[in-house]
């Protein structure tokens, strides 16, 4: 049996998931919201693709909170 992480959509949760495994500092890796250490065997949802990349940039320098970042993704299209 395998262990599956699924998003049917950019959410909050997503995008925090998202954001956890790409920052090299985060620490927290028993987590539910990452996978660095593999604890899902799948991990399937949208593509967190280079157009959010200034997104994600202007959430983890702080300029917007997880509300405003949740909102703006909802007009970025994603692919599965």
């Amino acid at each position: 049996m395998f262990d599956i992480k699924s998003f049917e959509s950019p959410t909050k949760e997503w995008a925090i998931f998202v954001l956890n495994n790409r920052d090299r500092s985060f620490k927290e890796i028993n987590s539910i919201n990452c996978n660095i250490d593999n604890k899902y065997d799948i991990v399937a949802g949208p593509v967190a693709d280079d157009d959010l990349a200034l997104l994600f940039r202007t959430f983890t320098r702080g300029l917007i909170d997880i509300n405003v970042l949740v909102k703006e993704m909802s007009y970025k299209k994603f692919s599965n």
